[in-house]
């Protein structure tokens, strides 16, 4: 009875010994240890962001902020990798969803920079070509459309909306490729965004466009009312890219989404 009894349960040690080496190899990341990953998702979340470009470097994937800093991430087991058509993508572990892939604009989530993550328990050592600095992906990893007017749509390098200290009504404008909002009572101003927005054109008509979700905001030719604020230099807000000439001042940085709406021309 007894070896019966031994024998059972070294056939069930067996069976969940290979059902993990199975379960291993079916969720194992394509990229393997160039993708490194922590043993446990986050437990506490930090209010920090950083944007940028996916990339694909010596294997390893990176975000290239616009500040010049190109980031090691660090993930947790709620993410995997697989390539599609030569396409190295995100996803999410559970469902299989795609999350982003290589070229793609991103926002990676809470987390933070780290000089030196040995300290934390990884799956796998870093191998040497991925090369600091390091950051950790919190909470979520967001990929944002890409504005069809490229650097005559001025975005800022964060999510957030800015302060609403004036509201602006007038038609939204498209003057020398870049998008103003035209007052009659205090002038044209040059609309500075952030990149919950983008754009894109529909049937020759250009719209604004919430990058996440590609919903429509308002379009070119609308009499809109704006929230926010005007300011005297843009510089002196983190752009992704620098303003072309031909879009002059004076400037209005956008507030939050709720603060722009299509209204009826008076």
């Amino acid at each position: 009875m007894w070896k019966r009894i031994l024998l059972i349960t070294i056939l069930l040690i067996l069976i969940v010994i290979l059902a993990r080496i199975l379960y291993g190899v079916a969720t194992a990341p394509p990229l393997g240890s160039h993708f490194p990953q922590k043993l446990k998702p986050p437990s506490v979340g930090i209010d920090i962001l950083i944007a940028g470009d996916l990339v694909l470097d010596n294997g390893c994937l990176r975000v290239s902020s616009i500040d010049g800093n190109s980031f090691l991430i660090i993930w947790d087991p709620r993410f995997s990798t697989r390539t599609d058509q030569g396409i190295v993508q995100v996803i999410d572990n559970s469902t299989g969803d795609l999350l982003a892939s290589v070229g793609d604009l991103v926002v990676v989530s809470d987390g933070g920079d780290l000089p030196d993550p040995t300290w934390m328990w990884l799956k796998r050592p870093i191998p040497h070509e991925c090369l600091g600095p390091y950051w950790v992906v919190g909470e979520t990893i967001e990929k944002f459309e890409r504005p069809s007017l490229g650097d005559h749509f001025p975005q800022q390098n964060i999510t957030q909306g800015d302060t609403l200290e004036t509201t602006l009504k007038g038609d939204l404008t498209l003057e020398n490729g870049c998008l103003r909002i035209n007052n009659t009572e205090i002038g044209s101003f040059l609309l500075v965004w952030d990149l919950r927005f983008s754009t894109r054109r529909e049937q020759e008509n250009l719209q604004v466009i919430d990058s996440r979700t590609g919903k429509v905001v308002i379009s070119a030719g609308d009499f809109t009312e704006i929230g926010g604020r005007v300011i005297e230099d843009p510089m002196r807000v983190q752009l992704r890219e620098s303003i072309p000439e031909e879009c002059l001042g004076p400037y209005f940085r956008v507030g939050f989404g709720e603060s722009i709406k299509k209204i009826d021309k008076p």
